[in-house]
């Protein structure tokens, strides 16, 4: 299955450039240890324009949403993406556990991963790649 992860844009915070998203490298690791072929974008510290992806190009987009600030950004992103392609959408993140009854009310949403997501990610990529039924899987809300 091709994944893309990206943690989005958000203008409206400074971002330390520094590090990088460790949530969202590990949950990269364990998709690619499972057999799927992911990519990762970090707009915070990238020049790639967001509406220049194919996002038609991926199965699987996971979206990470990192703190209260950048809430609403994140949300733009979302239903940016969603109006570019039909693959099924996955946010998880520290907001997205928070504020998961909200988020999870969000139409072009199909899925929120809460609390640390490297195998609920994982299971969701597999169960959708073999066409399995999702139901069961730990920490994980259907929209």
């Amino acid at each position: 299955m091709k994944v893309l992860l990206v943690v989005p844009p958000f203008p409206k915070i400074i971002v330390d450039t520094t590090s990088i998203p460790l949530g969202l490298a590990s949950i990269a690791t364990c998709l690619k240890h499972g057999g799927h072929d992911v990519t990762c974008i970090d707009y915070s510290v990238t020049t790639i324009d967001s509406t220049s992806i194919d996002y038609s190009d991926f199965d699987l987009i996971g979206i990470q949403l990192h703190s209260v600030e950048s809430l609403g950004d994140g949300i733009s992103y979302i239903k940016m993406v969603r109006q570019l392609t039909s693959a099924k959408i996955v946010v998880g993140g520290v907001v997205a556990t928070m504020y998961s009854k909200a988020i999870a009310q969000k139409k072009e949403i199909d899925y929120l991963v809460l609390y640390e997501g490297e195998y609920t990610f994982l299971e969701l990529a597999n169960a959708l790649e073999k066409g399995e039924d999702i139901e069961g899987i730990a920490g994980l809300i259907t929209s």
